[in-house]
């Protein structure tokens, strides 16, 4: 019984390595059009529901993995149990590290990915800006040349 518990940990274990992986590529798809000169906001909120939908798979892996690894937890820390799996074990202990290095290098291009995002709407924001300044100062302009030939109403004095 225990040896198909612990096949089934190895299955969701391999599950979450292809689901990691993808959430790595979504990530360099996502820093790829961050680099483009214009960005496809379309694309980049498909990428991102694209994610959404990884992670909760993600999520739904790791639920069912604790609920399996809970029901085994106390027969894998028998020394005889882990003497006659110990091939399958090591495989997991393997495994989880291979899901630690992949849960890093995710970590480490979403950290890219927020900071390229960031200096995106910093580089819009200023664009608006200075758009807002060229327009106040083009009303100004406009607005100081129509006085230039208005005269305001004087009184003139006819007594002389």
């Amino acid at each position: 019984m225990i040896d198909k518990y612990i096949q089934i940990l190895i299955e969701s274990l391999d599950k979450k390595k292809i689901v990691l992986q993808s959430i790595i590529t979504k990530n360099e798809e996502q820093a790829e059009q961050l680099k483009e000169e214009t960005i496809s906001l379309q694309q980049f909120d498909r990428l991102c529901d694209e994610k959404e939908l990884l992670i909760t798979q993600l999520l739904q892996l790791d639920q069912g993995f604790e609920t399996v690894y809970n029901r085994i937890q106390e027969d894998l820390q028998q020394p005889v149990i882990q003497k006659s799996f110990e091939p399958q074990i090591r495989r997991l202990q393997d495994q989880i590290k291979e899901i630690t290095d992949l849960s890093v290098a995710i970590e480490v291009g979403e950290n890219r990915n927020k900071n390229m995002v960031e200096k995106v709407f910093r580089s819009e924001r200023d664009k608006l800006q200075n758009h807002k300044k060229s327009t106040k100062a083009a009303v100004n302009y406009y607005k100081n040349m129509n006085r230039v030939n208005y005269v305001d109403p004087q009184m003139m004095d006819q007594k002389q």
